[in-house]
């Protein structure tokens, strides 16, 4: 029986491809067709399925490929994943149209709606595409963060229905707090538990506690000014290829897989980092960026 998480690694490694840095789009494309090398124009068109070039139906995080990789992560066994039958769900944690839609409505006074009458606003996408150079400064500070959107480190499987709960202005740190604000009734070992077994460390404090990507006491909808779309992006971007590359290490030595460049390269001494190594990165490059 071949073994598509060995095949899919064996391509990244012979076509220099980082795994964690790998697309999933590229799952649910018709064959003979390529992504768009633009990142954000490619999740446009994935919206919109621009010239039928993707699958019907097929969710980015429920391809084969990615729930194979859940499989082996998190010894799910079949049942919990069928379609029919499970009582899980798997889900993108941050979102690209939130931090988008919240950038293009500061800096513009843009505001489009991805939906309309329950199917995606089709025209508006369409616009966005048309009128990419009119948002530059949007897609610019977008353009890093949408790469690492549908890559392994931003997917995560999660108890049927809790998605349902999270709403459409939700930022994956709140989608946190509600996990840990049940879990924590049980006992802190079982949220400790959580954050390790689903591999969340760059999302959460070295002492487990909640790390906000902006001040939460005053707001809990979504980011006020660009300095905070900056944080968000800056700051979950690279805790998204951090966990990432927690993953496929795991994944690479559970299988003894570790004869791959991007291994040796890039796993082989990697160390954990918590929120606040990833947030004392971000100040130091912006300290960096102010000082020249």
């Amino acid at each position: 029986m071949k073994d598509i998480v060995v095949e899919w690694l064996e391509y990244c490694d012979l076509n220099g491809i980082k795994p964690w840095e790998y697309d999933f789009k590229n799952e649910v494309l018709i064959e003979g067709n390529s992504l768009n090398q633009n990142p954000i124009v490619s999740i446009f068109e994935w919206y919109i399925n621009k010239s039928n070039k993707f699958l019907v139906g097929v969710e980015i995080e429920n391809t084969d490929l990615a729930s194979e990789i859940y499989r082996l992560l998190w010894e799910i066994n079949e049942d919990a994943m069928s379609k029919k039958r499970s009582s899980l769900d798997r889900d993108v944690m941050n979102s690209f149209w939130n931090i988008y839609k919240a950038d293009i409505k500061l800096s513009y006074g843009l505001y489009l709606n991805k939906w309309s009458d329950n199917k995606i606003n089709e025209k508006a996408i369409q616009f966005l595409i048309d009128n990419y150079p009119t948002y530059i400064s949007t897609n610019n500070r977008i353009f890093l963060y949408s790469k690492y959107t549908h890559t392994i480190g931003n997917f995560i499987i999660e108890t049927k229905g809790f998605n349902m709960g999270r709403k459409q202005n939700d930022y994956w740190d709140l989608a946190l707090k509600l996990l840990y604000d049940f879990f924590k009734i049980m006992d802190k070992d079982v949220w400790i538990k959580f954050i390790d077994t689903f591999m969340l460390h760059s999302f959460v404090n070295s002492d487990y506690s909640l790390s906000y990507y902006w001040d939460r006491n005053n707001n809990d909808l979504g980011p006020n000014n660009e300095e905070e779309i900056v944080r968000f992006l800056r700051i979950s971007t690279k805790s998204i290829e951090q966990r990432g590359k927690q993953m496929i290490k795991k994944i690479c030595e559970d299988k003894n897989k570790i004869e791959y460049k991007f291994y040796k390269n890039y796993l082989v001494d990697l160390e954990v980092k918590y929120a606040e190594d990833i947030k004392k990165e971000f100040e130091e490059e912006l300290s960096n960026a102010e000082s020249k």
